[in-house]
């Protein structure tokens, strides 16, 4: 009886072991499934410049740098995650004996990954990785000191854009932006420089560019100059202008990512940079799709000042989401609280919601292919971070901090072997040329011309000697060819019989790889 007795003890003792097992399983899987963001990618050397895409496999990847301050060496960091930024694999680009950055990060249609940065900040940098993070190509142009590809973008034939800047902080100030084409497989197509601004000032810092609700182009841009100003250009697809927008502002004003709503509206931040004396309250630019100027949004934060981060906006339904930071004093150490706002299309803030830390900076907003809002940012000892946030079902602006997705997924499955976190040494191709090609935005009216007006015979003096291959092309004031001419010899002067041409008005041009390089006016005169 007794051992009966001790028997059933012991099997009811194992079944509450196995009971209360099975109990902690299952709280252990409710707290896993309950978990919450932010995911923290410890790194003690990322720099700022970072930038996050949601990837075909509805997870994310993490473009920027990783230094060494003290040398001023460092590599290319690309980082993949799943859905819940959970690292999947985390690769470096460059060698230890230059500074390599990635700037802007895109998911190519092939499922590949393209990247625009620049080396040691005097060289621009294109990189395409295929779907297993492997290099296909790398591309370096090489120019003045301090040139960079700030954006680039995939067109509808796989082939990218990308927009290059550079500049020479002296005295006076100088700068241009352009744009490089390179095909599918990183062969040099062609260039085109930015399209003058007639109202902003000159030396344009371009930072982005973007596809537009109607197939166009939306290019955004700030002045390298003292009382610099933001300025816009839309454009169609060959680059042609179809209408800017020039916006004073304050002094060297960072200007962050333009968004654009269904109904056409456009949204941009802007702010000061980072410890400026300047530093200005957070601003958010509206403007409609003809580029008028609509409203700019002011204080945000109701605080002594702040800092909308360039990138950190985003659209959610009918809502801007903005994150940024502001000061509450100015003294060593600063004091600042970090968060998100949402306003509504008119300026009116809905919500305010503060980031895990107050001292995070952060760097970039995107919304997910299931309406979420994830938010990049930055703590003061350069670890980075990921943080996801959802909507209140029953509230049309209510974000709140996210569950982690329980649900599984297949990722890289495009990508048929094991991919492994690695470093791997660019050695790229040198595009060469590059200042053969002119760009049609760079026209000038230097061809001379004498007699003009002219009868039988007109005369022309080239400022750039014609090549094999060049034509020389007059075209009427309705825009139609009347003649062309195509050279052999290389000449700069030409004698042109135009007795064939009725009066009128004619402009003569010099054409070389299907680029206008040069012009000039005449008039016929029977």
């Amino acid at each position: 009886m007794y051992y009966y007795l001790y028997s059933q003890s012991l099997k009811t003792k194992k079944m509450t072991n196995r009971s209360f097992l099975i109990l902690f399983l299952l709280l252990l899987n409710v707290i896993v499934t309950k978990a919450q963001w932010p995911q923290w990618y410890p790194t003690a050397t990322a720099e700022k410049v970072l930038s996050l895409i949601e990837s075909y496999d509805k997870g994310y990847l993490i473009a920027g740098t990783i230094s060494n301050n003290n040398t001023n060496k460092g590599y290319g960091l690309l980082i993949k995650t799943d859905v819940n930024g959970n690292i999947l694999w985390e690769k470096l680009f460059g060698d230890e004996s230059s500074l390599t950055r990635f700037h802007n990060v895109i998911q190519t249609s092939d499922g590949g990954i393209a990247l625009s940065g620049s080396i040691n900040s005097d060289t621009a940098l294109f990189v395409k990785l295929n779907p297993c993070g492997g290099v296909e190509w790398s591309r370096v142009l090489l120019d003045r000191k301090n040139i960079l590809a700030t954006d680039i973008i995939e067109l509808a034939d796989s082939s990218l854009q990308a927009m290059v800047t550079n500049w020479d902080l002296g005295n006076p100030y100088d700068s241009k932006s352009f744009f490089i084409k390179l095909n599918k497989n990183g062969d040099f197509i062609q260039i085109d420089s930015l399209p003058q601004n007639e109202f902003c000032q000159p030396n344009p810092l371009a930072t982005e560019i973007i596809r537009t609700n109607d197939n166009n182009y939306m290019i955004t841009s700030t002045t390298a100059n003292i009382g610099g100003q933001s300025f816009w250009i839309k454009t169609n697809n060959e680059m042609d202008k179809i209408w800017d927008l020039c916006w004073p502002e304050f002094y060297l004003t960072i200007l962050g990512k333009t968004i654009q709503a269904s109904n056409g509206d456009y949204y941009t931040t802007a702010g000061s940079p980072t410890g400026s004396a300047f530093t200005n309250a957070p601003k958010i630019y509206k403007f409609d799709q003809n580029g008028t100027p609509i409203k700019v949004f002011d204080s945000l934060k109701s605080q002594m000042s702040g800092y909308v981060t360039p990138g950190a906006i985003c659209m959610f339904n009918d809502t801007v989401v903005v994150a940024g930071f502001a000061f509450e004093n100015f003294n060593t150490p600063y004091i600042y609280s970090s968060y998100l706002v949402l306003t509504d299309t008119t300026g009116k803030k809905i919500q305010e919601i503060p980031l895990t830390n107050s001292k995070n900076l952060p760097i970039e907003l995107i919304k997910t292919y299931d309406d979420k809002v994830i938010a990049l940012y930055q703590n003061e000892d350069n670890d980075i971070a990921m943080c996801k946030f959802e909507k209140c079902i029953n509230s049309n602006f209510y974000l709140y901090y996210s569950e982690i997705n329980p649900a599984a997924m297949v990722y890289d499955s495009l990508c048929n072997m094991s991919i492994l976190s690695d470093t791997t040494v660019l050695s790229p191709l040198v595009i060469t040329g590059i200042h053969e090609y002119a760009s049609k935005h760079d026209l000038k009216t230097n061809i001379e011309i004498w007699p003009n007006p002219a009868f039988a015979i007109m005369n022309a003096r080239l400022q750039q000697k014609s090549r094999k291959g060049d034509q020389i092309v007059l075209v009427n004031s309705l825009g139609q060819i009347k003649m062309v001419i195509p050279t052999v010899d290389p000449v700069y002067l030409m004698d042109i019989d135009i007795s064939r041409l009725t009066e009128g008005i004619y402009i003569l041009q010099h054409i070389r790889q299907g680029i206008c390089i040069e012009t000039g006016k005449f008039v016929v005169k029977k």
